[in-house]
């Protein structure tokens, strides 16, 4: 058994791998990060599966059982960005992955730019806080995602000057707990009154990766009003305007149990933003997101888990930021694996996916 992961970069002595690879047949995925002597392929292992001690983790590079990008590992390789670490091993000799909640894309004057896991929450909430830190609400078999990115942020990134107020720090945008991809987070005020003009004017571009079930049409706009669904909205009558386009990169060509009328990948662009606006518009329109456990299709057992990812976010001519540099151009977040996975499954070509996904004007 071969267990391959990939590389994603490395940057002053960190490795970040994203596992985003095929181990017989079964897409896996997770995060790894490792600090210092940056790119060795004993230590990506180790970090990839915390419970390999170091010995043997060393005993699998001396004896020729990891190799990067097809080629033998030594002490002295070391894996570029972009590699492919592959381990001739069972998985279970190396035990569970690493949960990594987020992992840092971007970082520039108080801006912060993450990747963040499904499952973890934005804020504090019923069993989800700094209190919860020893305790497993998701029941998932790992504690990790019970603590908020708002606790998890501000642990980790003090900027050690002015912080914007007790909610530190200052999302812009949230996403659904159950929903991974980009999160953009002021850590002082000053990175945020920068930012926020840009955000609220729409000059910043935000797209989702999303699985829905059936074949959409090449591409569309959603123009549909939502009624208000945050706490002091409920009960009121209060309707929205709400408005999502989308374009269809990739359709099933192979049956999948429980999606009869198959699946369709498509990249969602917000140019509103409401409670569940893109899981809310797609169902309106007979397209309901894989793995949707409030609005999914009844024959969706949501093994998946919502096929929901903030993949990219863009500026256009009209920003004021990118000539900063406090926020680059266009950031990506990697596509991640419970997508690819089924992207797979359904007879999707992902690599090719991914081209016609960054070709979009």
């Amino acid at each position: 058994m071969t267990i391959k992961f990939l590389v994603d970069g490395v940057v002053d002595g960190v490795v970040d791998g994203v596992v985003d690879g095929v181990v017989d047949g079964v897409v896996d995925g997770g995060h790894a990060v490792v600090v210092g002597n940056a790119g060795r392929a004993d230590h990506l292992v180790r970090a990839r599966f915390p419970d390999v001690d170091r010995d043997f983790a060393l005993k699998l590079l001396k004896s020729g059982r990891i190799s990067i990008d097809g080629v033998t590992a030594s002490l002295k390789s070391r894996a570029n960005n972009g590699a492919t670490v592959t381990v001739d091993i069972a998985d279970g000799r190396l035990g569970a992955p690493r949960f990594i909640p987020y992992t840092m894309l971007h970082r520039a004057r108080g801006l912060i730019v993450v990747d963040k896991a499904a499952g973890v929450a934005m804020h504090e909430g019923p069993g989800v806080g700094i209190n919860n830190r020893d305790a497993d609400h998701d029941d998932d078999g790992d504690d990790s995602g019970d603590v908020p990115l708002s606790l998890l942020l501000a642990k980790d990134c003090d900027e050690g000057g002015e912080v914007v107020d007790a909610n530190f720090p200052a999302f812009l945008g949230r996403l659904d707990r159950p929903t991974s991809g980009l999160v953009v987070a002021a850590l002082t005020l000053r990175a945020l009154h920068q930012v926020e003009p840009s955000w609220r004017q729409g000059d910043i571009r935000k797209e989702y990766l999303v699985a829905v079930t059936g074949h959409t049409d090449d591409s569309g706009m959603i123009d549909v009003p939502l009624a208000g669904r945050r706490p002091h909205q409920r009960g009121t009558g209060v309707i929205d305007e709400a408005r999502t386009g989308y374009t269809t990169i990739a359709r099933s060509t192979a049956r999948i149990p429980g999606h009869k009328s198959g699946i369709s990948i498509i990249v969602a662009e917000l140019f509103t933003g409401r409670t569940h606006q893109i899981r809310r518009h797609l169902k309106a329109i007979g397209h309901a997101l894989v793995g949707d456990p409030r609005y999914g299709a009844r024959d969706d057992d949501g093994s998946t888990g919502l096929l929901l990812h903030a993949w990219r976010i863009r500026q256009n001519a009209k920003s004021t930021l990118w000539p900063s540099a406090l926020l680059p151009m266009s950031i990506e977040a990697p596509w991640p694996s419970r997508i690819t996975a089924v992207m797979i499954a359904a007879g999707i070509d992902a690599p090719a996916a991914l081209v016609r996904a960054r070709a979009l004007p």
